[in-house]
């Protein structure tokens, strides 16, 4: 009796991790659907439709930075993270 009692307890401690982990999941793709442009917000995307349109999305935005790169950004490479390193660089020693 005891450990059909600690099967439940453990089976319901389980359930309640799955559910707070498919909350995270849901949380994360709404936000994911929040940063696509606007033609995307006319119905809600399935978490599929909302990774191709990402998908879709970044490489739209990779093949406009390679065509158009950002002024003032030597044209070294095609590659959009070769512009990285010049747009920004992190701050040094953040603990003085």
């Amino acid at each position: 009796m005891n450990s059909e009692n600690s099967e439940v307890k453990n089976r319901t401690l389980a359930n309640a991790r799955e559910r707070k982990r498919m909350k995270c999941i849901n949380v994360g793709f709404d936000h994911l659907r929040k940063q696509l442009p606007g033609r995307y917000h006319d119905k809600r995307l399935s978490k599929v439709e909302t990774l191709k349109s990402a998908i879709e999305y970044i490489n739209t935005l990779s093949n406009l930075l390679q065509n158009h790169p950002p002024p003032n950004t030597p044209n070294t490479s095609p590659n959009f993270f070769a512009y990285q390193s010049t747009i920004w660089t992190p701050p040094q020693n953040l603990n003085k």
